[in-house]
């Protein structure tokens, strides 16, 4: 989990990161998955993708579960994309601007 989280982190853009914690009490019989989970490389095609989350049913718990980075693009962000939104992002009148901590300390006077 370690190694996905970092990854996760350092991945520009989005990232969601699925974590699987069964209920050692209450949720018996979905326990022991281990035998079912497998490691796959880092992947960058949709199409194996759609497959490796097609491989699990989470109803009828059959399957394989595979484990790793599942889907991955390089894409541009917003700012990235159209130079003017960074503009006014940075600008300190306009409401897009993000926050900071010292904006936050004048709110609350």
């Amino acid at each position: 989990m370690t190694e996905t989280f970092t990854k996760a982190i350092q991945h520009k853009g989005f990232s969601f990161v699925e974590v699987i914690q069964d209920c050692l009490i209450f949720n018996l019989e979905a326990n022991n998955k281990d035998d079912k989970m497998y490691k796959i490389k880092d992947n960058k095609d949709k199409q194996a993708a759609e497959k490796y989350a097609d491989q699990f049913d989470y109803n009828s718990k059959s399957g394989k579960i595979p484990i790793g980075i599942i889907y991955q693009s390089n894409e541009k962000s917003l700012e990235e994309k159209w130079p003017q939104l960074k503009k006014q992002i940075n600008k300190k009148t306009n409401t897009l601007r993000k926050p900071n901590i010292l904006d936050k300390l004048i709110q609350a006077q």
